[in-house]
């Protein structure tokens, strides 16, 4: 049971990084699929 505990918490980390970096690359994703739509 504490093992669980203790990955939810590692989950619960790398959630945060992953949601960071992905709120960071949104407006450079946009762009991403702009190019990749017009080109």
């Amino acid at each position: 049971m504490k093992k669980k505990l203790q990955t939810k918490k590692k989950m619960d980390k790398k959630m945060k990084l992953i949601l960071a970096v992905v709120k960071e690359n949104k407006s450079e994703e946009k762009g991403f699929w702009k190019r990749l739509l017009f080109s």
